[in-house]
Formats: C-alpha cells, sequence, structure tokens
C-alpha cells in the first residue's frame, strides 16, 4: 500500500462509498443489499476443479443451418463443420441429430454447437418443449478429467451419468454436470493434447473445434432423464399460470429480414454470458467453491465472475435471478463491436428485428432472438472490469474479496503482512521498541526508523499510523454478505493529477495483490512485473528513480513495424523548432488502429509515457509530440482517405497529410471547410492542436469542423465521438493537446471549391490603419481568405512579394514611401484578401469598391485574377522558403490569440523592441480569427480559448529563425560562430516571453503548438490559460480517458 503519501481523513467518509459504476450504492446498512442465504465458502483454492477457459456453448433449436446461417451473415462467426448424430431414436445408419460447428469472430478457441433434433422424441426437440430454443449448456475445458469426475462424485454433486465419455481414438472426454447444482447444464470436456490418426480426430490447429460423434450420441443420452423431468415439469406450471406451452414449431413472418445487416460494425470478442438461474446465491456458490471462479461484484440481482486465468479475449460469466421457471436457463451473449456510433445505433433500430440497448450505462443494440435463438447484444467496448475500482465522484478505491471480513481483517491488522501486498519491505519487529518498525530513506538521504502502530476501530476499521512522520490510513472493512467483503481506502487530497494517478495505480496493484493473497489466487494473478512496477513507485518517492524498459520482444501484442534506433530515431527525436531534444525508447509505426491500442496497453503496463505524432517531422515547437524515454506513435503509416456520405463528408486517417486530403477532394470539385496555410501538416496533428486557417475569420478553426472522430483512450479503448455521442471525450480531444487520447480516424465535411481566385495585395505601415481595415474585410462577408505578414520595408522585400516588375511600375508615390520606410528601417504590413471567383464576377467589383476608400499606403492595390485556387492555397509559407535557402535550422516561436482591442498594443511592442532579431529571417503571421461558438458554424471547440468577451480576436504568430553566421559574412573563428549562434537564439526566446508575459496581462491566449508552452508548466498556469470551467472539463476528462497519465508528457500540464 503506498501508506507514506496519505493522510488523515474523515473518519465517516468510508461509510458511503458512492456509485462505482456497478450500479450499487454501499452504506452505513450493506445487509440491505445482500441477496437472501448467500453464502460463500473460503478460500477458493480450494475449489475441485481448475477450468482453463469457455470451451464452447451450445444451442437448440429447430433449423440448425438457418441458424448457423444468421451467425455466420450478421455477426462474421466462421463455419467450420456439420456432425450428423444417433443418439439412439432411430434405427442404426440413420441420424436423428444435427450438429452445426461454429467459431466467434474474435474468439478463436471458442467454438458454438448449434443443434437440431430431427424428430420430437430426439431429447433436444423434448427440452424445448419446457425451455424452448436457445443455449442448452456452456463447457469449460480442463485438465485430468478423470481425476475431476471422481472428486466430483466424491463430494455428492450431480452428474447426468456415471462414468466420463470417452473418445478412444481422439482422446476427447466429457460429461455433463446437472442442473440441479448451478441452475444450468455444464459440461466439463478434456482435449487431447495432439491430433489422432482417425480422419474424425483433430489435426494440431482444429484440435480446439473437433467434437466427436460418438461422444455426442452418448452425451444427448445421458441427459435424457433429467430433461424430460425439467421440460415437463416446466410445461406443467406454464400450463396452470395459463401461458400454454412454447411453440417451439414457431416460424417466422415472412416479412422479416433474416440478414440483421450491422456493417459497418465489426463484432469483436465475447465479453459476457449472462445466464438466469432460479437460486442466484447456489449458483455463485457452485461456480466459486468448485470450479474456481472468482467474485468481481455483485448487486443483489446480479453477480459476475471470471476465471482467474481469463485472457482478453475470454468472456466473464454473469448469473441473473430468473423472474420464472420459464426465464430460468434464458442466456445473453454479449459482443464488444467497434462502429456502434450513436447514429448507427438509431438506424439499425428495426422494431421487432433490432432493439436499443441501454443498461448499466452501456449503450448498444439487441438483435432478436428470432435468427439466433437466444438474445445477443451489441456493445461498444467498455473499460476492461478491473478488479479494483474507482470511484468517479471521489478518491476512493475499493475491492471486492471473496472472504469473510474477519479473515480479512485479521490479515490487515498484522503488521508482517504489509510487506506481502505493498512496497513496505523493510518492515521488523524491534525487541528493544517493542513495536514495529519500518526503515526508510529520510528527507536527509539517510535510512531512518519509523514506529508503525495498527488500530482496530469499530469492528471494522484497520488504522495504519507511523506517528513520526504524521501519516495515517484507514481502510475500511464492510461485510455485504457472508464470506464476501469489501476493502476500500480513501485517497489523500492531492493538488497534484500526476502524482495522484500514479498513486491510483500504485495502490490500485497493492489492492489486487491483496485479494489475490487472500483468495488465494496469487499464481495466476501476481507477476514479477506487477512487484517491479510498485517497488518502483515507492523507491521514486525516496528519490531514487527506476527507469522502465520497453522489452525487446513484445511478441504478437504490436503487429506494425517497432524502430529503436537510425536515422528515424533521430529524426523525431526533435521538432520543427529544434529547441528540444528528448530520444524515444521506440517507434511504433502502426498497421490499423488495433496497433495503436496494443501500444497504449503496452504503454499502460509497462508506466512508460507515450505521445503520437501525424507526421515524422512533426510541426509543433515546444516539444509537444515528444516522449521522452518513452513511446513515439509514428501515424503516418494511418492515411487513408475515403469519401462517404454520398460524397457530402471524408473520412482520413490522422496520419494523412492536409496536402493528400485538399488534393483528393479538389479532384472532385471538393474542400475541407478551413484550409491551413502550411499544407504539410496531419489531420490529426491540426484536430489536437485547433487548426487556425486561411478561413478562420469566417468559418473557425479546423477542429470545430469534425463530423466524427476515432479515439483511443488511455485504457487501450477505441471510442468513436461526435457531438451527440461520448461528447465529454470529442470536446476534450478536439483542440486538447493529446492529453486524453490518440486521434484514429476523423470525418470531415466538405464543401464546393471554387477553380479561380482573385487576390488582392495591400500594405500598411501604421498598426492601428491596418488593424481597423482587417476588421472591416473580415466583417464584410465578401472577403473568403484572409492572411497578413510583417515584413521590413524594403525595395528587395516587396519585389519578392508583388514581382520585380509590377513594383517598379507601381506609382511613384508608393514607391518613395516605401524608400523613406526603407531608409528609416521601418517594418510594413502585408496584406493578401482572397475571393473566389464563382463565374459573374460580381464578387470582384464588390471587393474593388471595399478597398477604394480604405489605409493602405497611398491607397496602392496589386490584383491578381484567375489564379489557380489549388496553386494558391498549396504554395510553400515563408519559413518554408527559409529552411530551403538556409537548411533546417532553429524555429523558436510564440504565437498568441488577442483581441482586437489590444492587439495594437502588442504588435507595437515588437516594432518597438530591439531585441526582435532579424527581421528579414523572422516571420510574423497574422490572421483575423473568430471562434466556431461565435460564428454558428461548426461545432465550439472549449479546449482552444479565445480572449474573454471578445466578438473578434488575433491569431499572431512572431516565429524566429537562427540562422547560423556561415550563411553570412565569414566569423572570424569557429568559436564566434557558435557564440553567435547560440546568442541568437537566447536573445529571440527573451523576446518572445516578454511578448508572452505582455499578451497575457491582455488577455491573450495561447496558441500552444508554439515553443513558448514547453516553458508553461504546472497545473496553476494552465488553468488560468483554460479559465476554471474548462480546466474542470479537461481535468475530470484526463481521469477518465487517461487515469494513468500516459499521453504527451512534453505538455507540462500536470507537473
Amino acid at each position: 500500500m503506498t501508506l507514506l503519501d496519505i493522510q488523515d481523513r474523515p473518519s465517516d467518509s468510508a461509510h458511503v462509498l458512492g456509485n462505482y459504476g456497478d450500479r450499487f450504492i454501499f452504506t452505513k446498512n450493506p445487509q440491505a443489499a445482500q441477496p437472501e442465504n448467500f453464502a460463500i465458502s473460503f478460500p477458493t483454492n480450494s475449489a475441485l476443479i481448475h477450468p482453463k477457459r469457455i470451451d464452447h456453448y451450445t444451442l437448440v433449436c429447430n433449423d440448425a443451418k438457418e441458424v448457423a446461417e444468421n451467425h455466420v451473415k450478421s455477426l462474421g462467426f466462421v463455419f467450420d463443420s456439420i456432425k450428423p448424430i444417433n443418439s439412439g431414436t432411430v434405427a442404426e445408419g440413420n441420424i436423428d441429430m444435427l450438429n452445426y460447428i461454429l467459431h466467434p469472430p474474435a474468439n478463436k478457441d471458442m467454438s458454438v454447437v448449434i443443434t437440431e433434433g430431427l424428430n420430437d422424441d430426439t431429447v433436444f426437440r423434448t427440452y424445448m418443449k419446457g425451455f424452448g430454443q436457445g443455449v442448452h449448456h456452456i463447457a469449460f475445458e480442463i485438465d485430468d478429467i478423470d481425476s475431476a469426475f471422481a472428486s466430483i462424485k466424491e463430494s455428492g454433486i450431480e452428474t447426468t451419468s456415471e462414468n466420463v465419455t470417452s473418445d478412444i481414438i481422439s482422446g476427447l472426454k466429457q460429461f455433463f454436470i446437472a442442473p440441479s447444482q448451478a441452475g444450468f447444464f455444464i459440461e466439463l470436456i478434456e482435449r487431447p493434447a495432439r491430433a489422432g490418426k482417425n480422419k474424425e480426430s483433430p489435426k494440431d490447429a482444429s484440435a480446439r473445434s473437433f467434437f466427436a460423434s460418438k461422444n455426442m450420441a452418448e452425451l444427448a443420452q445421458s441427459i435424457r432423464k433429467i430433461v424430460i423431468s425439467d421440460a415437463s415439469l416446466v410445461a406443467d406450471e406454464s400450463e396452470s399460470e395459463g401461458e400454454g406451452e412454447i411453440n417451439h414449431d414457431e416460424k417466422k413472418d415472412d416479412s422479416d429480414i433474416v440478414d440483421v445487416n450491422i456493417n459497418p460494425c465489426v463484432v469483436g470478442a465475447i465479453a459476457a454470458i449472462e445466464i438466469s438461474v432460479e437460486n442466484l446465491a447456489k449458483a455463485a456458490s457452485f461456480l466459486i467453491d468448485i470450479l474456481n471462479f472468482r467474485m468481481i461484484f455483485h448487486t443483489g440481482e446480479k453477480i459476475r465472475l471470471r476465471l482467474p486465468t481469463r485472457s482478453r479475449s475470454e468472456a466473464d460469466i454473469i448469473l441473473v435471478e430468473a423472474s420464472s421457471r420459464r426465464e430460468e436457463r434464458k442466456v445473453t451473449v454479449m459482443f464488444n463491436t467497434q462502429g456502434l456510433t450513436e447514429s448507427r445505433i438509431e438506424s439499425l433500430s428495426q422494431g421487432d428485428l433490432i432493439k436499443k440497448h441501454n443498461k448499466d450505462g452501456v449503450n448498444g443494440i439487441i438483435l432478436s432472438e428470432k435468427y439466433f435463438t437466444y438474445k445477443v447484444v451489441l456493445v461498444n467496448p467498455s473499460e476492461p472490469f478491473q478488479v479494483v475500482r474507482s470511484c468517479p465522484y471521489k478518491n476512493e478505491l475499493h475491492v471486492h474479496i471473496n472472504a469473510d471480513k474477519n479473515v480479512v481483517m485479521s490479515f490487515l491488522e498484522d503488521p508482517a503482512n504489509l510487506a506481502k501486498w505493498t512496497g513496505h519491505k523493510s518492515l521488523h519487529f524491534s525487541q528493544e521498541r517493542k513495536s514495529w518498525v519500518e526503515t526508510r530513506m529520510g528527507g536527509n538521504g539517510r535510512p531512518c526508523e519509523y514506529n508503525l502502530r495498527v488500530f482496530v476501530e469499530e469492528d471494522s476499521l484497520v488504522t495504519f499510523l507511523w506517528p513520526e512522520r504524521k501519516v495515517e490510513v484507514k481502510f475500511q472493512c464492510l461485510e455485504l454478505a457472508s464470506g464476501y467483503t469489501l476493502v476500500a481506502v480513501t485517497l489523500p487530497p492531492i493538488s497534484l493529477e500526476f502524482r495522484l494517478a500514479q498513486m491510483k495505480r500504485i495502490i490500485s496493484l497493492e489492492l489486487d495483490l491483496l485479494k489475490a493473497i487472500i483468495e488465494g489466487n496469487t499464481d495466476s494473478v501476481i507477476s514479477h512485473r506487477l512487484h517491479q512496477h510498485i517497488q518502483a513507485y515507492h523507491l521514486s518517492i525516496c528519490g531514487k528513480e527506476v527507469r522502465n524498459i520497453f522489452p525487446e520482444n513484445v511478441g504478437d501484442a504490436f503487429n506494425g513495424e517497432i524502430v529503436r534506433w537510425g536515422r528515424l530515431v533521430d529524426l523525431m527525436s526533435s521538432d520543427f523548432a529544434l529547441t528540444i531534444k528528448s530520444r524515444p525508447q521506440a517507434i511504433l509505426r502502426p498497421r490499423s488502429i488495433g496497433d495503436v491500442s496494443a501500444a497504449v496497453r503496452m504503454a499502460v503496463d509497462l508506466n512508460i509515457p507515450l505521445a503520437a505524432r501525424g507526421s515524422q517531422v512533426s510541426h509543433s515547437a515546444g516539444g509537444q509530440a515528444q516522449a521522452d524515454d518513452g513511446l513515439l506513435l509514428d501515424m503516418s503509416t494511418l492515411s487513408s482517405i475515403e469519401f462517404v456520405d454520398d460524397f457530402q463528408a471524408v473520412k482520413v486517417g490522422p496520419g494523412a497529410f492536409w496536402d493528400e486530403v485538399i488534393r483528393c477532394t479538389l479532384a472532385r470539385g471538393l474542400m475541407p471547410p478551413v484550409i491551413n496555410d502550411y499544407q504539410y501538416l496531419s489531420v490529426g496533428g491540426t484536430i489536437s492542436m485547433g487548426g487556425i486557417g486561411f478561413m478562420t475569420h469566417q468559418d473557425g478553426v479546423q477542429a470545430g469542423h469534425v463530423k466524427e472522430m476515432q479515439v483511443v483512450t488511455g485504457l487501450g479503448h477505441v471510442v468513436t465521438c461526435t457531438d451527440e455521442e461520448n461528447t465529454d471525450l470529442f470536446d476534450c480531444v478536439r483542440g486538447g493537446l493529446g492529453q486524453c487520447g490518440v486521434i484514429g480516424q476523423v470525418t470531415i465535411p466538405l464543401v464546393v471549391a471554387p477553380k479561380k481566385i482573385a487576390t488582392f495585395k495591400l500594405f500598411y505601415m501604421d498598426v492601428s490603419a491596418f488593424v481597423d481595415d482587417v476588421q472591416v474585410y473580415t466583417n464584410s462577408g465578401i472577403v473568403d481568405m484572409i492572411h497578413a505578414f510583417l515584413k521590413p520595408c524594403t525595395h528587395s522585400s516587396l519585389a519578392k512579394i508583388v514581382g520585380d516588375e509590377r513594383f517598379s511600375s507601381s506609382s511613384t508615390q508608393f514607391q518613395s514611401t516605401i524608400k523613406s520606410g526603407q531608409e528609416a528601417g521601418k517594418l510594413i504590413f502585408f496584406l493578401e484578401l482572397g475571393c473566389y471567383i464563382w463565374g459573374d464576377g460580381n464578387t470582384i467589383g464588390d471587393m474593388k469598391d471595399l478597398l477604394s476608400s480604405r489605409g493602405c499606403i497611398n491607397g496602392e492595390i496589386f490584383f491578381d485574377e484567375n489564379i489557380d485556387f489549388r496553386s494558391y492555397i498549396t504554395k510553400d509559407p515563408p519559413v518554408v522558403e527559409t529552411n530551403k535557402t538556409h537548411g533546417k535550422v532553429p524555429h523558436p516561436s510564440f504565437a498568441t490569440i488577442i483581441n482586437k482591442e489590444h492587439v495594437v498594443e502588442l504588435l507595437d511592442y515588437h516594432i518597438k523592441s530591439l531585441n526582435r532579431g532579424d527581421d528579414g529571417l523572422n516571420e510574423i503571421l497574422i490572421m483575423p480569427v473568430k471562434s466556431n461558438s461565435t460564428l454558428g458554424k461548426g461545432h465550439s471547440v472549449p479546449m482552444l480559448p479565445f480572449p474573454d468577451h471578445s466578438s473578434m480576436s488575433f491569431f499572431l504568430l512572431f516565429l524566429g529563425s537562427v540562422v547560423s553566421r556561415s550563411e553570412r559574412p565569414p566569423p572570424e573563428s569557429i568559436i564566434d560562430d557558435i557564440h553567435s549562434h547560440y546568442s541568437t537564439m537566447d536573445s529571440i526566446r527573451a523576446h518572445h516571453r516578454q511578448l508572452y508575459r505582455l499578451s497575457n496581462a491582455l488577455g491573450g491566449k495561447r496558441y500552444s503548438y508554439d515553443t513558448i508552452t514547453s516553458e508553461v508548466c504546472g497545473q496553476k498556469e494552465w488553468k488560468e490559460h483554460y479559465g476554471d470551467e474548462t480546466w474542470e472539463q479537461l481535468r475530470a476528462a484526463k481521469r477518465r480517458y487517461d487515469p494513468y497519465h500516459i499521453f504527451c508528457p512534453g505538455v507540462k500540464m500536470w507537473d
């Protein structure tokens, strides 16, 4: 337990633990939640049988062929084989049963057997008279079935036969446990280690799905007596209640659709199998005591169980109390399903065929039993059900333990046990002090000894106290039922989110260890790595950092390319600014979104930071997309582009460049609503930042024009979100600097694109006149594209913009003004306006009328008509030209969004500063911006803050270029060259800091792609940046979607 950081908490806080996602509340009266006569034995390692996995489940139905086809067509099941059987109701040489064997789409080691009795005398036809069509039994694979059968019989447990059914040739062995034990038929099966030589026997890979015809016949005969008895009992009760006999020959209406088209949903692994039973307590006791299941939770009406050996693809078992005899043994199978958006669920809801599912906070769809004989529920993949749960409303953790309360408390109150499940390893009993003592590193870096005292209060509270350190921890133990205890601990009110997240992680591991030790499941739960994580955390608190290493071999966990050294690693260890270098342990290049999910899970498991980059040369300028000593995702491998919604939108991979998207969409006369001034940026990167472009003055930012987005959360879940579905994630990922998830595919709406554009180039020397005119042009409604730059007022600078010939042919007054400005060393504002040409030419006339009375220098306007639109928007911005001239050089930067009332003051400060650097190399980009919420176009982007109370703002980018003196007159020495390089860098960054302080004072908001962002550390500054409401929104999303704080450590938001 991470006891060293936890301080006092109110003694009554543990009594009310709140809603933990299980939809029930524990109070001071826990008996209120108990199921009647609930009793579970302890410990579970005394179980008779230790199943390895769920082997198969078997359906009984009227038409096995049709039900099998529905599974294949609608759910993606894989057909394996057909087994004809003679169960003894017909003469030898004939058949009376057919078994279709299938595999679920994502559970390759599991089978589904679909059985049809071919006459009314067969056992399964008899079974259906009482219970109808549906799942008949669930089978578990075990080892040494003969010993298991002997133990079962010795314990007096009812089986359907007096011996194990065996196939001599293949070695396959099976037997049934009667439903009187758990409320439903349970089959235990032992599969042969190797294939036999008979044609019916398995062959290596197919061994998992092999079934022997002889065994099937004998098993069917063994259950006949019980089936006849149970079916007649249910039929008699139904008749007395006026319900009538179940019509097992019921056919579907001809109008019904057999092919349930759920595409483009992708049915994945089975999440859980829910079974209705008559006696909930008895069924749970059997599965725990006899079959070694672990209880995960219970609510009084529902119990969730899990095998200790459960893999990620293995299903849980959920037991629910049946409302009537006819509901007994009814089964619901829940499949994790990708692509179940809210709109998709709505479109699939077709009366009796498909219904909406919204239960226990899980959204999905229910497929009609008509087609599968049992209820199939497709749900979005949710958080894997954790053994240790966290309360979303309080800093509390709790764990359910299958043991009596007095057993749990006895274990906890013994200090000697503390070292078994926590990082407190240096505990010993001091004869001298007559108390338990812990040796730890003190504040002076030397070992110190601290007394430990343990108290038991109120018969349910175990308190650990270190008097010298003033640390106290209380564990509340609540007996929810006999043999079932909840242990809860409250975390301290830590202000630093990152530290709190790390503590939650370690305490969760420690509580899981506590549960495993008490329940006797240590072999299957406790790993060496788990102990390493706990010890590393405790060492870090004592000031000794332990490096977590990404393993050389990750097996099949990641299918993409893993790069650990070489040019790519060198390239991606820095970004566009070249101001920060941080080398990752590995670069992961995913092949699919599944690989991204796997990478996130590995990062969580190893406790290694992770960042995603849409391109190999990140355009961020402050280490935002770097992961020092962590994992870096190169998302450029996911760059698909696909038109959707009848070409009204495009679905784009996160690593696709905007240049590729624009080229693809323009080919069809379409384009995204907002386009950057530089196109070699990734879609995922700009969406995570905000995305300011030519059209932001009238259409907002790119992140505001996202219809749907795929996100991989910090738990590895792939979640689809829109403005109506998972809206908290939708709002916190767009413009959220990668803090809550990795962006996957993005669906962007499209608008009609022009083929030609007219441009108007204007120049200003007066700051106020420039700002005033930009506001007029922005509000005119006829200007489609606006951007501006601050340039040296020189002949060469302007000639480069408009062309030497056109500059020379400009008015004498204009040339004279430029010459005077050059002699005075002034700067000039270059403003470029763009208007789409749609054919009528009216817009150009309106633009000329608008410009005729404005304040540009001497009224000089440089007009260009019929410019190819694609050529214009894909031309390189000035900074790229700088790199082409001087090579790749550092570009420290500061970017801000400031309201129109204060932009003049900030620009004026820059112009008058003597430390602004070389005006010929540095770039100052200016764009008018309006938020999407102000414009009413697209979606609001809460994570991109705008100045308060401003309908219009200006985006300013101050971009430096640190060019070596080798590009200028030769230096006297190499030392002079190095000194000049660093003094220039220091001077530019110092100037940017001054601009940042002034912008902050004027109410400006950083656009956080810049270099200054690398110097903004801690929650206080970021909270000021976002504002209280948005900060709390982001913090809540971070806790939910990245609880272990693995994402984007380069943004020092939580330090």
